[in-house]
């Protein structure tokens, strides 16, 4: 074996890999879409046999509404916990759990940083400095 398919095996094995989870993940959603959707039809059909096909669908829409109405909201909540880039960077000050109010502080000034960064550049330096993250952290793995 050569040293260039030595050194050129392990990240092709890592990148069938990832394909192959990709596309398991792909099928995997796929199909439940399709179940979801049966799940649907048999539901409107159970609904509307008991009371009628204008109440039916208004009741299986108004399930779906309750669902995407909850998962908006914790995607509003989740969000709010990811807003640390417009926190103000404050010193704690030796008060108890200073180091996690450290550490906060300085993820807020990273995410600050990385933001004042991406409005300067351009889409295209962006991507390559993306692509060249990604290699960086690969690397490590």
């Amino acid at each position: 074996m050569t040293l260039l398919a030595a050194l050129t095996q392990e990240p092709r094995r890592r990148a069938r890999r990832a394909f192959l989870a990709a596309i398991l993940g792909v099928c995997g959603a796929l199909f439940g879409a399709v179940c979801l959707g049966f799940a649907t039809l048999a539901l409107f059909e159970f609904v509307r046999a008991l009371y009628g096909a204008v109440i039916g669908a208004l009741i299986v829409s108004g399930a779906y509404f309750f669902v995407s109405i909850a998962f908006l909201i914790g995607a509003r909540r989740a969000g709010r916990d990811a807003g640390g880039a417009r926190d103000i960077v404050r010193e704690p000050g030796g008060a108890p759990g200073a180091e996690a109010k450290s550490e906060h502080a300085t993820h807020a000034a990273v995410l600050a940083m990385g933001l004042d960064l991406a409005k300067k550049l351009t889409p295209l330096e962006i991507a390559v400095l993306a692509i060249l993250s990604g290699f960086a952290a690969g690397r490590r793995l």
